[in-house]
């Protein structure tokens, strides 16, 4: 049995205790008339469609039993990515905590969003990707060196720190290319630093 079936398992398993937690936040619950399985739950004007997204809240509700779901489909992470354009505080921080449980399959979709134009976006999603701690993200986050954002371009420093000596190649062939950015070698200068200091 694969993670996804034994996640999907396990819901099954619990489905009776998650439609009651729902329903005392007042949810409305959408069930299938066949299997009775939880489709999904409206939350104020919000619609979330996905069972292992509804579990996932459940388990940051109560921490004690934390589960991380590393198999989402690209619809829930775009719309968690969204989120993280809310201006709802509590609703950004949940996000970037869902995506950092589902981690690598997130990698991508983050990336792009690491040039979203809102900088606050921008800040979520480098303090995602610095958590996830993926190579994968190491050029994205080289890049991020030289944003606009001051706290942008820490976060994006602290990742690649995080990331350590699979972000060095990427980062060395930026200060190649471009070697003119101030930022780019402010960025680097502080990375080189604490590798110094033996943080990689």
């Amino acid at each position: 049995m694969c993670a996804l079936q034994s996640a999907q398992a396990k819901a099954g398993d619990h489905i009776q205790g998650i439609i009651a937690y729902l329903a005392s936040l007042k949810m409305v619950i959408t069930t299938s008339s066949d299997h009775g399985s939880v489709i999904g739950a409206q939350v104020g004007r919000r619609m979330i469609f996905h069972p292992l997204l509804l579990i996932r809240d459940l388990c940051f509700a109560n921490q004690d039993n934390l589960v991380q779901v590393r198999h989402s489909n690209l619809a829930t992470i775009n719309s968690l990515i969204a989120d993280l354009g809310s201006k709802d505080t509590p609703v950004r921080i949940k996000a970037r905590q869902y995506l950092v449980a589902i981690g690598e399959p997130a990698v991508s979709p983050l990336v792009e969003a690491l040039a979203h134009r809102n900088q606050w976006v921008r800040w979520d999603t480098a303090k995602s990707l610095g958590q996830i701690d993926s190579p994968a993200a190491a050029q994205a986050l080289v890049r991020a060196l030289e944003d606009d954002m001051f706290d942008v371009r820490w976060l994006a420093a602290k990742g690649l720190l995080t990331v350590g000596r699979d972000a060095l190649v990427p980062l060395l062939h930026a200060l190649l290319e471009r070697s003119d950015s101030e930022l780019l070698r402010e960025g680097a200068h502080h990375i080189f630093h604490d590798l110094a200091r033996g943080a990689l």
